[in-house]
């Protein structure tokens, strides 16, 4: 009886802890910005394209607080998986009808969004038994793997050690002729942050990989098309949201480990 009740606690407490184990959303605190340099290169190193694609290639899911210039909020938290992607909203939000949703259920193949109401906000009587169309314009993001694949060339100028991430620093081109620098995860090779030329700063901060589940990308009930009409409506009162962060209440994630060599990615 005593060995039962013993190996009932040892696969209770494992289970804990592989639950546990997996990064929940949290807001981004804005203390991410500390660096420091470990290695230049004089004169700067043409970077592997194939080592960097291949190794990208590999990665097959990302959630992160999504943070870029050219979007009108900051650090909406993502889940990325294949074409399919999620966005946890930190502020409640209101349809043009009154209805609330917090999350949005993307599929980049269709250019297709969709909010929803979770369990954060609607509950019991309020659960929201349907998602509705908004603009995916106003939620789709550049995903660390698209920003990767837009590298045409670059050349290695340092690495650094950038918060719990030891970098690559590289000088870049896109295909699309905008220049700037790239800062990708030296073991890994994904890119964490890009600051372009022009002024536009793309980042991925509290990232994590390979963590993402299909529960976390696809939508769990039916959907609502909506007409030309109610979408303008509906970018109308995005507009008139308030910005701002909430903390939902869920525990941190654990950080990286600083060893490149050492795999500290939690598989799916």
């Amino acid at each position: 009886m005593k060995k039962t009740v013993i190996t009932a606690l040892i696969v209770g407490l494992l289970l804990f802890a592989g639950i546990g184990c997996r990064p929940e959303p949290e807001p981004n605190n804005g203390t991410e910005n500390s660096t420091e340099v470990l290695e230049t290169f004089e004169p700067p190193v043409e970077y592997s394209q194939k080592d960097f694609r291949l190794k990208l290639s590999t990665i097959k899911s990302f959630q992160y607080n999504y943070s870029d210039t050219a979007m009108p909020e900051k650090d909406y938290y993502y889940y990325v998986r294949a074409f399919k992607q999620s966005a946890v909203l930190w502020n409640q939000r209101e349809h043009y009808d009154g209805k609330s949703y917090d999350m949005i259920f993307m599929d980049k193949n269709e250019n297709d969004a969709y909010a929803w109401c979770s369990n954060r906000y609607c509950k019991g009587e309020d659960y929201d038994f349907e998602a509705e169309e908004v603009y995916f314009s106003d939620y789709d993001m550049v995903d660390p793997r698209e920003l990767g694949y837009s590298l045409k060339q670059g050349k290695l100028l340092r690495k650094e050690q950038m918060n719990n991430h030891i970098v690559e620093v590289v000088e870049f081109e896109d295909y699309d002729g905008n220049t700037g620098l790239m800062y990708i995860q030296s073991h890994y090779k994904i890119p964490l942050k890009a600051v372009y030329d022009n002024g536009r700063v793309i980042e991925y901060k509290k990232i994590h990989w390979n963590t993402v589940r299909q529960l976390n990308t696809d939508m769990p009930l039916p959907v609502k098309k909506s007409t030309r009409e109610e979408l303008k409506k509906e970018a109308g009162t995005a507009e008139d949201e308030p910005q701002g962060v909430e903390d939902p209440g869920t525990d941190s994630p654990e950080e990286d480990d600083l060893q490149e060599d050492e795999d500290v990615v939690i598989a799916s």
